[in-house]
């Protein structure tokens, strides 16, 4: 590699590669998916990398409401939305995604899916600007080798096409201790 990345990195990155559609810059559903995706980068997909043991991608995550938790995923999230990098749009059009998410967080809630007062659920999405996809092409791609882009996006692939409910489980799941806080813990493990 030629600079050794950060967590900036991966997060754009993750965000430029392609997942289930096959095309760059495919927009990554909701905070929560994006959070567990750089949680997982960190505690498993590192390690697939050149120099794993040098590479800190967000390594500060802990147990908060909805499982690992990473205020440096915020912030850095914050950063790149402020400097146009990164755009956060409503996804309460995309396809299965959202009816997933939105059968997800009622079953979270304990929700009538036939009431419509339960409209509650906010889908968010984020996508690289074209000034933040610059960025990446120029700056951050050629630091990955091709094997390390496609073990990258076989990943963002899985992220993309799981339902953020398997998501969780997988993570509650495998690391319990990040789930001391969750508020939605009962209902994620009780299957």
């Amino acid at each position: 590699m030629k600079n050794k990345p950060i967590g900036k990195d991966f997060l754009l990155l993750f965000l430029y590669l392609p997942g289930k559609t096959n095309q760059l810059n495919e927009k990554v559903d909701g905070m929560t998916r994006l959070t567990k995706a750089m949680f997982l980068l960190e505690k498993e997909i590192k390690k697939s990398l050149k120099d794993a043991d040098k590479i800190k991608i967000y390594p500060d995550f802990f147990a908060w409401n909805f499982g690992p938790w990473s205020k440096q995923v915020m912030d850095d999230l914050e950063f790149f939305q402020n400097i146009k990098f990164i755009e956060c749009v409503d996804s309460s059009s995309s396809e299965n995604i959202y009816t997933e998410e939105v059968e997800d967080f009622q079953k979270f809630n304990n929700l009538d899916p036939d009431n419509s007062d339960n409209n509650g659920y906010e889908q968010k999405g984020f996508h690289l600007t074209k000034v933040g996809e610059k960025y990446v092409k120029e700056r951050i791609l050629d630091n990955f080798s091709d094997n390390e882009q496609k073990i990258l996006i076989e990943f963002k692939k899985r992220i993309n096409s799981l339902s953020l409910y398997a998501i969780l489980e997988y993570v509650y799941t495998k690391y319990d201790k990040f789930t001391d806080k969750s508020e939605i813990k009962d209902k994620i493990l009780k299957n």
